[in-house]
């Protein structure tokens, strides 16, 4: 009864053919496994009159983590790593770290259930970015939309005007065409801000384009009979 009003912070189980694969060339291999893993656990006060059991002699509650309830194997995956991490003597800082949360930063994105998004002060470094002064701002400019490139389809059409400044002996003049490049290009990371995460279960589509000088793929997932990006490439 009490799993049907838990609301479950669901993360898939690793895929078993991935572990496997990830041990190629591995040629000494431990085994780890946590006794009494969830007994481990001590449960709140609060959320100890929620496992309480009523029986012929009283009411009991569990004041360890029980077997059963929704949450306790996200729980215990994070238990597992800090208990590697003391087994090692590594230190965590803490205030860099975040526990059981729905949204984290990581590398430069955000990462939740839905997928990968550019993190929001990067795009608001790149929206709010004045127009370039010399070719050094457009480098600088171009480096932070490349960052993100794999959200973005069709940047490099979009973009020509803006790396024809970069070629040697070039002329620099931010015209009203670069300038309309330099607008498309904020237009179009607004407007493609998730990439879903990328599932061997779900069905694949390549989408695949060329010209006499660029090829671009967009790898997407189907979902409902929609396609949904996983990346955007072209070169």
């Amino acid at each position: 009864m009490l799993n049907r009003v838990v609301k479950s912070d669901y993360y898939p189980l690793p895929n078993v053919d991935d572990i496997l694969s990830s041990m190629a060339g591995g040629e000494v291999l431990t085994v780890l496994d946590l006794s009494c893993a969830y007994q481990q656990l001590a449960v709140d006060k609060k959320s100890q009159e929620l496992l309480t059991t009523s029986t012929h002699i009283g009411l009991f509650s569990y004041t360890r983590l029980t077997y059963g309830l929704l949450e306790m194997k996200l729980i215990v995956k994070v238990v597992k790593v800090l208990d590697r991490l003391q087994e090692f003597n590594m230190k965590v800082n803490l205030s860099k770290c975040v526990f059981i949360t729905k949204n984290v930063e990581y590398l430069g994105h955000s990462v939740d259930k839905l997928g990968i998004h550019p993190t929001s002060d990067k795009v608001k470094s790149i929206t709010e970015a004045p127009a370039p002064k010399n070719v050094t701002q457009v480098k600088s400019y171009l480096g932070l939309l490349t960052f993100y490139n794999k959200f973005l389809p069709m940047l490099s059409p979009i973009a020509y005007r803006l790396n024809e400044l970069q070629k040697k002996n070039a002329k620099f003049i931010c015209n009203a065409a670069c300038q309309r490049a330099i607008d498309q290009t904020k237009e179009l990371l607004v407007n493609n801000q998730l990439l879903v995460h990328f599932d061997l279960t779900i069905p694949i589509v390549v989408t695949c384009d060329a010209s006499d000088c660029e090829v671009g793929a967009v790898l997407s997932h189907r979902i409902d009979n929609v396609e949904k990006p996983i990346m955007f490439r072209i070169h």
